[in-house]
């Protein structure tokens, strides 16, 4: 009797375990272009492929870059049950590469929301930073799994804090691209 205790035991903590699994990814898309195209790597060829891969691996929420507004739509097509947040870094609406970020509408329920411009004035749409050559943004989303009762805490507001605290889970999906500029080397 001590062993099916035991057992029992053993199945509920795996059960558990598994329910607390969250996959997240980052996916430099590459935008729609022309140069692509004929080269026989446009969009058209490399949207199911991407989608493919994003549903195979069962990703929850996926951080993306150099993304257009007509390549999202694509995505959303092909992703059923995905929302997404972000904007275009042009305009702050639809024009220019957005930064988005994808999520399960079933697993999550989005608490907020937002985007900001990575210069000296995050708040103006369309501002390059420093020594960019393009505005550069980051896009974020305070997500609440409804699975687990977790919400992910907004990057914007996460920069803000001193001391992330017990019980606070936050997760950050990015293309961290700094080798060759910080370092002069080719990667």
């Amino acid at each position: 009797m001590k062993r099916v205790y035991i057992l029992v035991a053993l199945v509920v903590a795996t059960i558990s375990v598994s329910a607390q699994d969250l996959v997240v990814a980052s996916y430099n898309i590459r935008n729609d272009n022309s140069g692509d195209t004929k080269r026989g790597n446009g969009w058209a060829q490399r949207c199911p492929i991407i989608c493919d891969q994003i549903e195979w691996n069962d990703i929850d929420i996926l951080g993306a870059q150099e993304v257009k507004r007509n390549q999202i739509d694509d995505m959303l097509k092909e992703l059923e049950g995905y929302a997404f947040v972000g904007v275009g870094r042009d305009d702050g609406k639809d024009k220019g590469e957005f930064s988005p970020v994808f999520y399960k509408t079933e697993r999550f329920k989005l608490l907020d929301q937002g985007t900001f411009w990575i210069s000296e004035t995050p708040e103006k749409v369309g501002i390059k930073g420093w020594d960019a050559a393009l505005p550069r943004i980051c896009s974020y989303a305070h997500l609440q799994d409804k699975l687990n009762l977790i919400s992910a805490m907004p990057v914007r507001k996460l920069c803000r804090i001193s001391g992330i605290g017990p019980g606070k889970a936050v997760t950050i999906a990015a293309a961290f691209e700094l080798g060759r500029r910080c370092f002069g080397e080719s990667i």
